[in-house]
């Protein structure tokens, strides 16, 4: 249990919030496109795992997303977004490269990635699926 600020307890699985302006404590944050089904699912799946390492999770259409990111709202749906516990954003290929690396089973892809040539098909990969994924906001052209 943790005492937070206006006095009330939460259990550690609690302090990951969806919010990110919230102030409560967040290692890194994980954006996703919330009109995607296929991002959606992934990341409802994702989350547990995500929350028990510290990551909060917040949809790239939240208030403050794409200041707090660094990208312009034109290209803020563009990819999935990481922020580290450094600060640091990564988006796309890069971001799960990222979030290969918090995960034992998934050390080797991030091993892996350090190689340039690896690097490139992860990013192709990336893209081909990113560009073809079905949801609102490819529909209404804003990719």
């Amino acid at each position: 249990m943790t005492i937070v600020g206006d006095g009330t307890k939460k259990s550690r699985r609690n302090m990951t919030s969806t919010d990110p302006q919230r102030d409560e404590p967040a290692r890194g944050w994980l954006f996703y496109d919330q009109s995607c089904v296929s991002c959606t699912r992934w990341v409802r799946a994702m989350t547990p795992a995500l929350s028990r390492r510290g990551y909060g999770i917040a949809a790239l259409q939240s208030p403050g997303a794409s200041e707090r990111l660094g990208v312009s709202p034109g290209e803020l749906l563009h990819e999935m977004r990481v922020i580290a516990p450094d600060g640091r954003v990564f988006g796309g290929a890069d971001a799960c490269i990222f979030i290969a690396g918090l995960f034992w089973w998934l050390w080797p892809l991030n091993r892996a990635a350090r190689f340039s040539w690896v690097r490139r098909i992860l990013h192709v990969m990336y893209r081909f699926i990113a560009d073809r994924r079905t949801c609102a906001t490819r529909r209404e052209g804003r990719q």
